[in-house]
């Protein structure tokens, strides 16, 4: 029994051996019909893909004209608005009902026939620059208009009203720097970038020299305008020559060569010269430091007005050849560089300092205006209320009031106008007069 049922066993094992085998020849067989079966549809499925992207790129051509894209006609951009109308400003459109309001700006920026400008010429480490102000004497009113971006370090200004392209006056200042040429620019311009005329030549390299007849051959120191002979302008010059320049043609006509070195009041002192004679009329020991700047009033005979960078300024009676102080002030704008007289008002100056500008009517101060009032012009006044300033002023001096107080006190008398970046205050100590007790 053993046996048999041994036997039957591996009869069945038998069986299923064969039938394994041919499941695995037909699984065989089938994989390699589904090979050829996908071999042939990815054929025939790419030939479809490639019919069917023609087509797609048929339908765009079609769709966007691109057989014709090369072809096509130029557009005229101007075309359906032949008819519209154009007008200068909003204020001539009829249907614009909105009009615009007047901008304060605007109003600043228009020079009325009341304003005077003054010209400063500033320089700030390397940037250089002339600033156009405007003055109101009746509103008081002191800024800047507009500015002109110079070249070079600026050394002298003056206004002229000769126009070198036209016979009608115009609005110049001819400009002297440390260059040996002089710039003249035309200050209705407001963006101006290159002078109108420039006066000689600069050297083309550092070792030639120009011709003196030509040009300067240094930095331009100073400069004066003849407002009689209103085509000559004059030149001081670093090179120790003086030339008198005829703006018509552009060209100097006279060089004058007596000075052997250049002329200078760094040890404060002024010396009034006659022309006819080579020794000064009288010699004024006028400032403690170097003369910077001055100025004889435009109408009233003797004043004269100077400035140092001893910080103060001074107003003279010369009159007569016999100088004598009426005032000493200091402006507290630091070292002063430059000091002018207002041609319309003879009473009027505009100091510059350091960083910014002073303009002062000096017939606030009572002195003043007891010295001159008997000069004055028709029709200016010499009244004020200077004689308060005076009372203050003495007070203040009595009392020993400090420096930064004294500020304030000025600032809310209102004494002049002034302009530019405001000045560091330094505080001190009050000083007691002998005998007064501390509190």
């Amino acid at each position: 029994m053993y046996k048999l049922l041994d036997f039957k066993i591996d009869l069945a094992n038998d069986e299923d051996d064969d039938q394994e085998e041919e499941e695995e020849e037909g699984s065989d067989m089938e994989e390699e019909v589904n090979a050829v079966n996908k071999s042939n549809a990815a054929k025939s499925g790419g030939k479809r893909k490639m019919n069917d992207d023609d087509d797609e790129e048929e339908d765009i051509e079609t769709k966007y004209d691109l057989a014709d894209y090369d072809n096509e006609d130029e557009i005229d951009m101007l075309k359906g608005i032949g008819d519209l109308t154009y007008f200068a400003s909003n204020e001539d459109d009829p249907y614009v009902t909105m009009k615009d309001e007047g901008d304060s700006d605007d109003e600043d920026f228009e020079i009325k026939a009341t304003d005077n400008l003054i010209v400063v010429a500033k320089a700030e480490k390397e940037f250089c620059c002339l600033e156009v102000y405007v003055y109101n004497e009746d509103l008081g009113n002191l800024y800047v208009h507009h500015d002109i971006l110079l070249s070079s370090f600026p050394l002298a200004v003056e206004w002229l009203n000769y126009d070198i392209g036209e016979d009608k006056p115009g609005n110049f200042v001819a400009v002297g720097s440390m260059e040996p040429v002089i710039e003249i620019w035309d200050l209705d311009l407001v963006d101006s970038v290159e002078p109108v005329a420039v006066l000689g030549t600069k050297a083309k390299s550092k070792g030639k020299k120009q011709k003196k007849s030509d040009s300067h051959t240094d930095a331009v120191l100073n400069l004066s305008w003849n407002a009689q002979v209103r085509n000559v302008l004059g030149s001081a010059s670093a090179d120790c020559t003086v030339k008198l320049w005829d703006l018509s043609e552009g060209k100097p006509v006279t060089t004058i060569t007596q000075h052997k070195d250049k002329a200078t009041t760094d040890k404060g002192y002024v010396f009034y010269m006659d022309q006819r004679s080579d020794k000064p009329v009288f010699t004024l020991s006028a400032h403690s430091e170097a003369v910077t700047g001055i100025c004889q009033s435009s109408s009233v005979p003797g004043l004269l007005v100077t400035t140092s960078t001893d910080k103060t300024m001074k107003i003279w009676d010369v009159q007569d050849n016999k100088p004598s102080t009426v005032l000493e002030r200091n402006l507290r704008l630091n070292q002063l560089f430059c000091v002018d007289s207002c041609p319309e008002a003879p009473f009027v100056f505009a100091v510059g300092g350091e960083k910014e500008i002073k303009v002062w009517d000096i017939r606030e101060s009572a002195t003043v205006r007891n010295h001159f009032a008997d000069r004055a012009p028709v029709g200016v006044t010499m009244e004020g209320e200077g004689d308060i300033k005076e009372e203050v002023e003495q007070a203040m001096r009595d009392m020993m009031i400090d420096k930064e107080e004294e500020e304030d006190v000025n600032t809310l008398l209102g004494e002049g106008a002034t302009a530019g970046a405001p000045t560091n205050k330094k505080k001190k100590k009050k000083k007691r007069k002998k005998g007064q007790k501390k509190d």
